[in-house]
């Protein structure tokens, strides 16, 4: 289970970077995780940490959001990145998988691009 919300306030994390977002990920085999989102319309987290469970992190947060609270969505497709919202995989990772509406994200260059409906992702092994 997947749910996110945006802080009434930036928090600041370190000396450099500031928390807008955080997404919580409860998964079955490795615990909870607090993905956290230097901006309110970024992708893809900037850092993250890990919750014993997800009552811990939501008690740690719960706090901190604005008043629309938690927003539940779905749990991220098989080998899909978990801290995006939409269904992303990193190159080489799509090979003969029908994915459709999504980005399509390269993690080594940070490059990324809409999938439109009913589009197939191809992988050539050395390409990349």
């Amino acid at each position: 289970m997947r749910m996110y919300g945006f802080l009434k306030a930036s928090w600041l994390m370190d000396r450099r970077d500031r928390v807008c977002k955080v997404m919580l990920h409860e998964t079955r085999r490795e615990g909870t995780f607090a993905y956290l989102y230097h901006s309110p319309d970024a992708l893809f987290s900037s850092s993250g940490l890990r919750c014993p469970t997800l009552e811990d992190a939501r008690e740690d947060w719960d706090g901190r959001l604005d008043p629309r609270g938690w927003i539940s969505i779905e749990d991220p497709l098989p080998d899909c990145r978990h801290e995006c919202p939409l269904p992303v995989r990193v190159k080489g990772r799509e090979t003969g998988v029908h994915l459709s509406g999504g980005i399509m994200n390269d993690s080594r260059t940070g490059n990324g691009r809409i999938l439109h409906h009913e589009e197939q992702m191809c992988h050539c092994p050395g390409l990349l």
